[in-house]
Protein backbone atom coordinates (compact mmCIF):
# COMPACT_ATOMS: atom_id res chain seq x y z
CA UNK A 1 0.00 0.00 0.00
CA UNK A 2 1.14 3.53 -0.89
CA UNK A 3 0.90 7.04 0.86
CA UNK A 4 -2.25 9.26 -0.67
CA UNK A 5 -1.20 12.35 -1.60
CA UNK A 6 -2.28 15.96 -1.00
CA UNK A 7 -4.02 16.81 -4.11
CA UNK A 8 -6.16 20.88 -2.72
CA UNK A 9 -5.91 22.64 0.25
CA UNK A 10 -8.30 25.65 1.02
CA UNK A 11 -10.84 26.93 3.27
CA UNK A 12 -14.83 26.78 3.80
CA UNK A 13 -15.70 30.71 2.74
CA UNK A 14 -18.63 32.29 4.23
CA UNK A 15 -20.43 32.78 0.83
CA UNK A 16 -20.13 29.18 0.29
CA UNK A 17 -22.11 28.19 3.53
CA UNK A 18 -26.26 27.18 2.42
CA UNK A 19 -29.13 28.78 5.10
CA UNK A 20 -28.59 25.54 6.86
CA UNK A 21 -24.77 26.40 8.15
CA UNK A 22 -22.78 24.25 6.73
CA UNK A 23 -20.27 24.12 3.84
CA UNK A 24 -22.78 23.45 0.70
CA UNK A 25 -22.49 20.44 -0.79
CA UNK A 26 -21.66 21.56 -4.20
CA UNK A 27 -18.49 23.39 -3.32
CA UNK A 28 -16.91 20.33 -2.14
CA UNK A 29 -17.68 19.01 -5.60
CA UNK A 30 -15.67 21.56 -6.61
CA UNK A 31 -12.91 21.55 -4.24
CA UNK A 32 -12.89 17.52 -5.23
CA UNK A 33 -12.57 18.31 -9.46
CA UNK A 34 -9.62 20.46 -8.23
CA UNK A 35 -8.34 17.56 -6.29
CA UNK A 36 -8.78 15.27 -9.31
CA UNK A 37 -6.37 17.79 -11.76
CA UNK A 38 -4.50 17.31 -8.67
CA UNK A 39 -4.31 13.57 -8.81
CA UNK A 40 -3.97 14.15 -12.34
CA UNK A 41 -0.66 15.75 -12.22
CA UNK A 42 0.69 13.95 -9.00
CA UNK A 43 -0.23 10.21 -9.74
CA UNK A 44 0.29 10.53 -13.71
CA UNK A 45 -3.18 9.27 -14.78
CA UNK A 46 -3.73 8.74 -18.19
CA UNK A 47 -5.17 10.92 -21.16
CA UNK A 48 -8.19 11.05 -22.45
CA UNK A 49 -9.84 9.59 -19.63
CA UNK A 50 -12.90 10.84 -17.91
CA UNK A 51 -14.69 11.06 -14.19
CA UNK A 52 -18.02 8.76 -14.96
CA UNK A 53 -19.34 8.43 -11.26
CA UNK A 54 -18.97 10.06 -7.61
CA UNK A 55 -20.19 8.78 -4.41
CA UNK A 56 -19.59 10.95 -1.59
CA UNK A 57 -19.96 10.41 1.82
CA UNK A 58 -20.17 13.50 4.70
CA UNK A 59 -18.77 12.44 7.91
CA UNK A 60 -18.18 15.63 9.78
CA UNK A 61 -19.59 19.29 8.82
CA UNK A 62 -17.31 21.81 7.76
CA UNK A 63 -18.56 25.69 8.99
CA UNK A 64 -17.46 28.99 7.73
CA UNK A 65 -13.52 29.96 8.13
CA UNK A 66 -12.65 26.32 8.81
CA UNK A 67 -9.59 25.51 6.51
CA UNK A 68 -8.99 21.61 5.08
CA UNK A 69 -7.09 19.70 2.67
CA UNK A 70 -7.42 16.75 0.18
CA UNK A 71 -5.43 13.84 -0.19
CA UNK A 72 -5.78 11.28 -3.05
CA UNK A 73 -4.60 8.16 -3.87
CA UNK A 74 -5.38 5.05 -6.10
CA UNK A 75 -8.25 2.55 -5.12
CA UNK A 76 -8.26 0.33 -8.30
CA UNK A 77 -6.67 -0.03 -11.65
CA UNK A 78 -7.23 -2.14 -14.62
CA UNK A 79 -6.90 -1.55 -18.43
CA UNK A 80 -10.67 0.09 -18.83
CA UNK A 81 -11.52 1.53 -15.75
CA UNK A 82 -9.69 3.29 -12.49
CA UNK A 83 -11.29 4.26 -9.19
CA UNK A 84 -9.37 6.85 -6.94
CA UNK A 85 -10.21 7.79 -3.54
CA UNK A 86 -10.11 11.47 -2.10
CA UNK A 87 -10.34 12.05 1.40
CA UNK A 88 -11.21 15.80 2.76
CA UNK A 89 -9.40 16.20 6.11
CA UNK A 90 -10.34 19.40 8.76
CA UNK A 91 -6.56 21.34 8.60
CA UNK A 92 -6.95 22.36 12.22
CA UNK A 93 -8.18 18.74 13.90
CA UNK A 94 -7.02 16.21 11.68
CA UNK A 95 -10.41 15.00 11.68
CA UNK A 96 -11.55 13.31 8.51
CA UNK A 97 -14.88 15.35 7.05
CA UNK A 98 -15.60 13.78 4.02
CA UNK A 99 -15.02 10.75 1.28
CA UNK A 100 -15.06 10.83 -2.02
CA UNK A 101 -15.25 7.74 -4.75
CA UNK A 102 -14.39 8.92 -8.32
CA UNK A 103 -14.39 6.28 -10.68
CA UNK A 104 -12.77 7.14 -14.74
CA UNK A 105 -13.85 5.61 -17.80
CA UNK A 106 -11.64 6.10 -21.06
CA UNK A 107 -13.00 8.07 -23.99
CA UNK A 108 -14.44 5.74 -26.91
CA UNK A 109 -10.96 6.53 -28.94
CA UNK A 110 -8.89 6.86 -25.78
CA UNK A 111 -6.07 3.69 -25.73
CA UNK A 112 -6.14 1.52 -23.21
CA UNK A 113 -3.05 1.78 -20.11
CA UNK A 114 -0.11 -0.04 -21.12
CA UNK A 115 1.19 -2.23 -18.38
CA UNK A 116 4.23 -0.19 -17.65
CA UNK A 117 1.32 2.59 -16.65
CA UNK A 118 -1.30 0.41 -15.15
CA UNK A 119 1.69 -1.07 -12.71
CA UNK A 120 3.05 2.35 -11.63
CA UNK A 121 -1.07 3.23 -11.15
CA UNK A 122 -1.30 0.24 -8.90
CA UNK A 123 1.65 0.98 -6.69
CA UNK A 124 0.01 4.07 -5.49
CA UNK A 125 -2.75 1.86 -4.26
CA UNK A 126 -3.99 2.92 -0.97
CA UNK A 127 -6.41 1.47 2.10
CA UNK A 128 -9.33 2.34 1.46
CA UNK A 129 -12.50 1.85 3.87
CA UNK A 130 -15.45 0.57 1.16
CA UNK A 131 -18.77 1.69 1.63
CA UNK A 132 -22.12 -0.06 2.13
CA UNK A 133 -22.19 -3.03 -0.40
CA UNK A 134 -26.09 -2.80 -0.96
CA UNK A 135 -26.36 -0.11 -3.11
CA UNK A 136 -29.98 0.70 -3.86
CA UNK A 137 -29.26 2.22 -7.41
CA UNK A 138 -30.90 4.96 -8.93
CA UNK A 139 -34.40 3.67 -9.66
CA UNK A 140 -33.82 3.94 -13.30
CA UNK A 141 -37.41 1.87 -13.79
CA UNK A 142 -39.57 4.57 -11.87
CA UNK A 143 -41.92 6.49 -13.86
CA UNK A 144 -44.57 7.52 -11.14
CA UNK A 145 -43.73 10.19 -8.15
CA UNK A 146 -41.50 12.30 -9.89
CA UNK A 147 -42.16 16.21 -10.44
CA UNK A 148 -40.15 18.78 -11.72
CA UNK A 149 -38.10 20.73 -9.11
CA UNK A 150 -35.38 22.81 -11.62
CA UNK A 151 -35.28 24.45 -14.73
CA UNK A 152 -32.83 26.58 -16.10
CA UNK A 153 -29.44 26.79 -18.84
CA UNK A 154 -25.94 26.25 -18.37
CA UNK A 155 -24.06 29.37 -17.82
CA UNK A 156 -20.94 30.16 -19.38
CA UNK A 157 -19.70 30.97 -15.94
CA UNK A 158 -20.29 27.32 -14.96
CA UNK A 159 -18.09 25.28 -17.48
CA UNK A 160 -14.94 23.81 -16.79
CA UNK A 161 -11.64 23.37 -18.23
CA UNK A 162 -13.14 21.25 -20.95
CA UNK A 163 -15.52 23.87 -21.76
CA UNK A 164 -18.35 21.51 -20.69
CA UNK A 165 -20.76 21.59 -17.73
CA UNK A 166 -18.32 21.54 -14.24
CA UNK A 167 -18.67 18.95 -11.85
CA UNK A 168 -20.44 21.82 -8.88
CA UNK A 169 -23.22 22.56 -11.72
CA UNK A 170 -24.89 19.18 -11.56
CA UNK A 171 -25.04 19.64 -7.65
CA UNK A 172 -26.13 23.02 -7.47
CA UNK A 173 -29.21 22.16 -9.53
CA UNK A 174 -29.72 18.80 -7.39
CA UNK A 175 -29.42 21.17 -4.29
CA UNK A 176 -32.39 23.38 -5.91
CA UNK A 177 -34.10 20.00 -6.62
CA UNK A 178 -34.02 19.00 -2.96
CA UNK A 179 -35.39 22.07 -1.60
CA UNK A 180 -37.99 21.67 -4.09
CA UNK A 181 -39.19 18.61 -2.93
CA UNK A 182 -38.96 19.32 0.87
CA UNK A 183 -41.49 21.86 0.53
CA UNK A 184 -43.79 19.65 -1.50
CA UNK A 185 -43.80 17.45 1.48
CA UNK A 186 -44.31 20.56 3.69
CA UNK A 187 -41.00 21.28 4.99
CA UNK A 188 -41.05 24.58 3.62
CA UNK A 189 -38.64 27.63 4.29
CA UNK A 190 -41.64 29.03 6.55
CA UNK A 191 -41.95 25.82 8.47
CA UNK A 192 -37.63 25.61 8.57
CA UNK A 193 -37.27 28.74 9.93
CA UNK A 194 -39.65 28.40 12.71
CA UNK A 195 -38.91 25.15 13.98
CA UNK A 196 -35.57 25.51 13.21
CA UNK A 197 -35.18 22.86 10.91
CA UNK A 198 -32.89 22.41 8.06
CA UNK A 199 -31.78 19.20 5.81
CA UNK A 200 -28.01 17.31 6.55
CA UNK A 201 -26.87 15.29 3.73
CA UNK A 202 -24.74 12.23 4.48
CA UNK A 203 -24.36 10.41 1.45
CA UNK A 204 -24.36 11.33 -2.90
CA UNK A 205 -24.04 9.31 -5.81
CA UNK A 206 -23.47 11.21 -8.63
CA UNK A 207 -23.41 9.40 -12.57
CA UNK A 208 -22.66 11.81 -15.38
CA UNK A 209 -23.94 11.16 -19.08
CA UNK A 210 -21.84 11.59 -22.34
CA UNK A 211 -22.05 13.80 -24.20
CA UNK A 212 -21.52 16.89 -21.14
CA UNK A 213 -23.96 19.85 -21.77
CA UNK A 214 -22.26 23.32 -23.29
CA UNK A 215 -23.00 26.22 -22.51
CA UNK A 216 -26.66 27.75 -23.31
CA UNK A 217 -27.90 23.44 -23.04
CA UNK A 218 -31.16 23.67 -21.43
CA UNK A 219 -31.66 22.01 -18.31
CA UNK A 220 -34.53 20.56 -16.33
CA UNK A 221 -34.33 18.43 -12.70
CA UNK A 222 -37.00 15.96 -11.80
CA UNK A 223 -37.49 14.57 -7.99
CA UNK A 224 -38.59 11.85 -6.08
CA UNK A 225 -38.28 10.30 -3.10
CA UNK A 226 -36.92 6.94 -3.31
CA UNK A 227 -37.28 6.26 0.66
CA UNK A 228 -39.06 7.88 3.71
CA UNK A 229 -37.66 7.05 6.62
CA UNK A 230 -38.37 8.44 10.36
CA UNK A 231 -36.33 11.58 10.01
CA UNK A 232 -34.20 10.28 6.76
CA UNK A 233 -35.19 10.91 3.50
CA UNK A 234 -33.31 9.50 0.00
CA UNK A 235 -33.94 11.41 -3.21
CA UNK A 236 -33.37 10.94 -6.66
CA UNK A 237 -32.52 14.00 -9.30
CA UNK A 238 -32.70 13.10 -12.74
CA UNK A 239 -31.25 16.18 -14.73
CA UNK A 240 -32.25 15.89 -18.43
CA UNK A 241 -31.97 17.77 -21.69
CA UNK A 242 -35.71 19.16 -22.12
CA UNK A 243 -35.26 19.07 -25.71
CA UNK A 244 -35.29 15.82 -26.41
CA UNK A 245 -35.66 14.28 -23.02
CA UNK A 246 -32.26 12.75 -22.88
CA UNK A 247 -30.68 12.11 -19.09
CA UNK A 248 -27.69 14.15 -18.45
CA UNK A 249 -26.91 12.92 -14.59
CA UNK A 250 -28.35 11.14 -11.84
CA UNK A 251 -27.74 12.02 -8.72
CA UNK A 252 -28.90 9.97 -5.72
CA UNK A 253 -29.04 11.82 -2.35
CA UNK A 254 -29.40 10.50 1.10
CA UNK A 255 -29.83 12.67 4.15
CA UNK A 256 -32.06 13.55 7.62
CA UNK A 257 -34.25 15.95 8.94
CA UNK A 258 -31.69 18.10 10.83
CA UNK A 259 -32.40 20.16 14.23
CA UNK A 260 -30.29 23.54 13.35
CA UNK A 261 -29.74 24.24 17.79
CA UNK A 262 -28.52 20.61 18.78
CA UNK A 263 -26.86 19.77 15.22
CA UNK A 264 -27.98 16.01 14.83
CA UNK A 265 -31.35 14.44 12.97
CA UNK A 266 -34.40 14.73 14.78
CA UNK A 267 -37.82 12.93 13.71
CA UNK A 268 -40.13 14.45 11.00
CA UNK A 269 -43.67 15.33 11.34
CA UNK A 270 -46.21 12.38 10.90
CA UNK A 271 -48.64 14.49 9.17
CA UNK A 272 -45.50 15.57 6.70
CA UNK A 273 -44.70 12.20 6.51
CA UNK A 274 -47.65 11.34 5.45
CA UNK A 275 -48.28 14.33 2.91
CA UNK A 276 -45.37 12.83 1.22
CA UNK A 277 -46.26 9.93 0.45
CA UNK A 278 -47.60 10.74 -3.29
CA UNK A 279 -43.74 11.66 -3.92
CA UNK A 280 -42.53 8.75 -3.47
CA UNK A 281 -41.04 6.95 -6.60
CA UNK A 282 -43.26 4.05 -8.19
Amino acid sequence: MSEPVETHRSMVKAWECDSFGHFTVAYYFDRFADASAGANEKLGLPEGWLPVEYTARFIAELRAGEVFHIETGVIAAAESSLRLGHRLINSATGKLCTTIEERLAANPDAASMGAGQLAALRGRTVHWEEGSKDDPGLADHATEGLMVTARDHVRPTELDWTSHLALPGYVHRSSIGCIQLLTAMGLSPDYLREYRRGFSTFEIKLALERPRPAAGAPLMVSSGLMQLGMSSVRMLHRISDPRDGRRVAMLRQSGVHFDLEARRSTPIPDDLRARASHLVLR
